[in-house]
């Protein structure tokens, strides 16, 4: 979540492959053949159809949230933690702001549970059970519950049976337990690439800053420093010399030695990034285009082809949303 949130392009890497995904939301259409009259038929689905939309805005609660925010949300959390927790639900009907009357389908609603929830402080496991990293496992090693701690300021720990928990990550080998993050293969990069650009951006400011140093004596001497600031002793607290720049500054340095600031080759970053994006967008399943957004290099037929090979990614991550949460949210709500 870190990485997402302190990186533009770990946050569009995510963004971008969530919207593909979910889009403005995975919708149900019905198709039960309620009567031989299809007039019948078409009119008890519209109004199944109907019912389940009107159930999708309080599907979700703390916050409260729709189906579809719901579906973004779980999609996010498996790619930043490797795994999400669904918690469902069962509370009384009670009046939802925005809608009239009473909640629709009230018995039944859903909470994403953080990973960083899951606790193994002050658990108590059932005899003959194990928890790892907050889930009990039994003896043949299937979860049982899952123990999460509270969010308040007392700290508590609930045990949340497993049959009311939907537990979903990518399994990478076998005997795997936990999910791990989708942004694993590509951590140093986004990293390296936003230190990178920081550094550079300084050394650009700096060089920006300073317009010359004038040195009337070549000669050995004490090294010379930037002014003091206006107004202010020219040591801190510390001991540390003060020195200030501003924009188009000459300073007349007196004698000493002065190095020169050598400017930075042009045109030197900008293929740089490319090289990183381009592996970060391999390592996340992303074309450089579109994790870059920039466009500027690829041709109408090569952006076509990406495209194309990015829609077989994204036909893979939906099918696999679809069985780890669509499907049994959808048959929760017909049960």
């Amino acid at each position: 979540a870190y990485l997402v949130a302190s990186t533009e392009y770990g946050h569009r890497a995510v963004e971008s492959m969530v919207d593909a995904t979910i889009g403005a939301g995975i919708r149900t259409q019905m198709a039960v053949r309620w009567s031989r009259d299809e007039a019948t038929a078409v009119r008890m689905n519209n109004e199944a159809e109907d019912a389940k939309a009107r159930w999708a805005e309080v599907a979700f609660l703390k916050p409260a949230m729709h189906l579809f925010d719901g579906q973004n949300l779980w999609l996010k959390s498996t790619m930043q933690d490797g795994q999400a927790f669904v918690y469902r639900r069962y509370i009384r009907n009670r009046k939802v702001r925005g809608l009239r009357g009473l909640r629709p389908a009230p018995a039944l609603c859903y909470e994403v549970i953080p990973t960083s929830r899951l606790t193994d402080v002050m658990v108590h496991p059932v005899a003959g059970h194990e928890v790892v990293g907050g889930i009990e496992y039994d003896a043949d090693g299937e979860a049982v519950a899952y123990h999460i701690a509270d969010d308040g300021y007392n700290y508590e720990t609930y045990r949340l049976p497993a049959e009311h928990v939907l537990h979903n990550f990518r399994v990478d080998r076998p005997g795997q337990r936990q999910g791990i993050t989708w942004l694993a293969p590509v951590v140093q990069s986004l990293f390296m690439l936003r230190d990178i650009v920081e550094y550079k951006l300084i050394q650009y400011k700096v060089q920006s800053a300073l317009c010359v140093l004038v040195s009337q004596d070549t000669g050995p001497g004490i090294v010379p420093g930037l002014p003091t600031p206006l107004g202010q002793s020219q040591t801190a607290a510390a001991g540390a010399q003060r020195q200030f720049l501003q924009a188009g500054m000459i300073h007349n340095v007196g004698p000493g030695r002065v190095t020169a600031f050598q400017p930075s080759p042009s045109g030197d970053l900008d293929p740089l990034s490319r090289l990183c994006l381009r592996g970060i967008g391999v390592g996340f399943g992303l074309s450089y285009e579109r994790l870059s957004g920039d466009y500027t290099q690829v041709s109408f037929a090569g952006g076509r082809l990406t495209e194309n090979a990015f829609k077989d990614r994204v036909d893979v991550v939906h099918a696999w949303y679809c069985r780890g949460l669509e499907r049994p949210l959808h048959q929760d709500w017909v049960d």
